[in-house]
């Protein structure tokens, strides 16, 4: 019986990849849910429009976000220095 290179490399990689998938998947989930690692991991708080202010930043929170662009509909474009202090 021969084998073709196209199943040979089929087979192949269905011996191989599932220890690799699992290896890989075994590091996401033991990682922190709100660590994103060296990377600084922020949103737009248009993707929370829907929500006033105090509600869109509980929703930062939960992600685990630490960092934010906020929409005009939350911090005013116009808002002083000191009105962005306080929010």
């Amino acid at each position: 019986m021969r084998i073709s290179r196209r199943d040979f490399l089929a087979a192949s990689a269905a011996v191989t990849l599932p220890p690799v998938i699992d290896r890989g998947l075994n590091r996401l989930l033991a990682a922190d849910a709100q660590s994103y690692g060296p990377l600084n991991v922020g949103a737009q708080s248009y993707s929370f429009r829907e929500f006033p202010l105090e509600r869109a930043l509980k929703q930062y929170q939960a992600l685990g976000l630490k960092y934010a662009e906020f929409f005009n509909k939350h911090i005013p474009l116009n808002s002083t220095p000191a009105q962005i202090a306080a929010y």
